[in-house]
């Protein structure tokens, strides 16, 4: 399950990401000054949340956030199908109307919310992942006799420019733009960690058609 939807998460989660991005992950006063080494820490992250763990509390947050969305969904489109077959000149398909105006209303902030619980949530689950990595990147750098590590990206995925503020954050991603071989550490992260390969490709994890799309105006 791909996670390049983070992009997507309200300033909380990116603030978060950039936090992540700029601080040095080892900062032990009591250890030596020594080589610096690199690790994809928001990377390893997203790998996290794919991983049974996490992926499934939070897939089961998402069905019972969903759940009575699709049921005021079809209630809706019940009613605005019952008013397409009535003279709208009438009272009762005023009435009706109305009716229909509130029920859509109750979706849209439904939806609003369950999407703010869904990110909450899924920010709860990257500061866990977060402290996961770190702790792991600490050990490692201390088997291995780096004094610091800096969070970076170094790989062939082209940075994103539909936006500046989507550029800078993966600029950001990239905060050392180069370091000598074997300097990173990316991969032993992920064996201490058991972090698994990346899907090749899986769904975003708030389905964004439908049921959650409000229904049509009536």
């Amino acid at each position: 399950r791909s996670f390049r939807m983070l992009r997507r998460l309200p300033l909380a989660l990116a603030l978060l990401a950039a936090a992540v991005v700029l601080v040095a992950l080892v900062r032990d006063t009591a250890r030596a000054p020594g080589p610096i080494a690199t690790v994809d820490t928001l990377r390893l992250m997203e790998r996290m949340l794919e991983m049974p763990e996490f992926a499934e509390p939070r897939n089961a947050q998402i069905e019972q956030l969903q759940t009575p969305l699709v049921q005021l969904d079809s209630q809706l489109r019940q009613f605005i199908s019952q008013w397409q077959t009535m003279d709208p000149n009438t009272p009762e398909a005023g009435t009706l109307r109305m009716e229909a105006e509130r029920l859509q209303q109750q979706l849209v902030q439904g939806q609003q919310n369950a999407q703010s619980a869904i990110d909450a949530f899924t920010a709860e689950q990257f500061a866990d992942a977060f402290v996961r990595v770190r702790g792991a990147a600490d050990t490692i750098a201390d088997q291995q006799g780096f004094g610091y590590v800096m969070t970076s990206r170094f790989d062939d995925d082209e940075i994103l420019t539909q936006s500046t503020s989507l550029f800078e954050q993966e600029s950001l991603y990239r905060s050392a733009l180069v370091a000598p071989d074997g300097t990173d550490i990316t991969d032993a992260v992920a064996t201490m960690l058991s972090i698994p390969e990346p899907a090749v490709e899986a769904p975003a994890v708030l389905p964004m058609g439908d049921p959650m799309a409000p229904a049509p105006n009536p």
